[in-house]
């Protein structure tokens, strides 16, 4: 059973007479303990993924080597951020904390996020993007490995416990990537489907496309990375995966869907297919083939690639 949002909310009086049957004489209502939804129905783990781990939240341990700090970036998520972080209160592996970040939003998001007690760390700021939201949370972050999970989305229960396992199986990995599964209301398709048929599932190269938040990184890492680029509004995510492959960080990979990544008609995901999306993408790949970092032999693919995107893009603005 999740945890309830312990948000407050004002009486407004129940019978005819205006008086409350249900509060406690202070006028305001506690709610019952019960599965917090906020307008959607409760996370369930088997409904998503098939073959993803499932850990239940009985087998979890108190106390664990690794840490680590889960960043979520919200904005208007107020009807979903609920089962986003009772996603996370239910690993078998618990994170040291859960970051959320609250990016200006006009609903009840801070509100609802509020309502969970530690280890949720809710942190508000005037709006000012996804990878503003990203890097707030990275700076307020303490643990030894940084995770992220869009307001939106869920992981299976064991999704961390399996990261750890990757990360003490091979101390040298710098990131763990997971396999994700992608829902949409027809279909369910997996990340691992995009790969060339010949790409690494261990060592993943620039030919992988990623679902970028089913990749934990320990810290020092990002350290190193640097921000993420708020030139780049629509594909933040996929210039940082660049900039890990380029300079050849370390990938572990778990070949589990426990990443659960809610496809959204209106989103980001379907927004990089327009113009502006594909006009980014060949700002990445240009960048990338003339970086003096990036492997001689991915440049001429980048280039090659970046050259069909300012194509596509180009051709998408004359036919408007």
């Amino acid at each position: 059973m999740g945890m309830q949002p312990r948000h407050r909310t004002r009486c407004r009086g129940d019978d005819e007479d205006g008086e409350c049957k249900t509060c406690d004489g202070d006028r305001t209502h506690r709610p019952p303990l019960k599965p917090a939804t906020h307008g959607r129905e409760a996370y369930s783990p088997s409904r998503y993924a098939h073959d993803a781990v499932t850990t239940q939240p009985a087998d979890r341990e108190p106390t664990n080597e690794l840490r680590f700090s889960v960043i979520v970036p919200a904005f208007r998520a107020e009807a979903t951020i609920t089962a986003t972080i009772e996603s996370l209160l239910a690993q078998s592996y618990l994170p040291r904390e859960i970051i959320v970040v609250d990016d200006g939003s006009p609903d009840e998001t801070a509100e609802v996020v509020a309502g969970f007690g530690a280890p949720v760390v809710l942190i508000r700021q005037e709006n000012g993007g996804t990878s503003s939201a990203r890097n707030r949370g990275i700076a307020a972050a303490t643990g030894d490995v940084i995770c992220f999970l869009d307001a939106d989305d869920v992981y299976e229960p064991g999704r961390l416990a399996s990261v750890a396992a990757a990360f003490a199986a091979e101390p040298e990995l710098d990131a763990v990537l997971t396999d994700a599964a992608l829902v949409e209301p027809a279909r369910t398709v997996l990340a691992s489907s995009w790969w060339p048929a010949e790409a690494n599932r261990v060592r993943l190269d620039i030919r992988a496309k990623i679902i970028f938040c089913a990749l934990c990184i320990r810290r020092p890492v990002l350290t190193e990375l640097g921000p993420f680029d708020q030139r780049f509004h629509l594909l933040e995510d996929v210039e940082m995966w660049h900039r890990i492959v380029c300079r050849g960080y370390r990938v572990g990979y778990v070949d589990e869907p426990s990443y659960i990544y809610k496809i959204n008609p209106v989103g980001k995901t379907q927004a990089a297919q327009t113009v502006n999306g594909e006009w980014e993408l060949f700002r990445i790949d240009l960048r990338y083939a003339l970086a003096w970092k990036t492997p001689l032999s991915w440049r001429p693919r980048l280039a090659f690639r970046s050259l069909r995107h300012l194509r596509t893009s180009l051709k998408a603005r004359v036919s408007r």
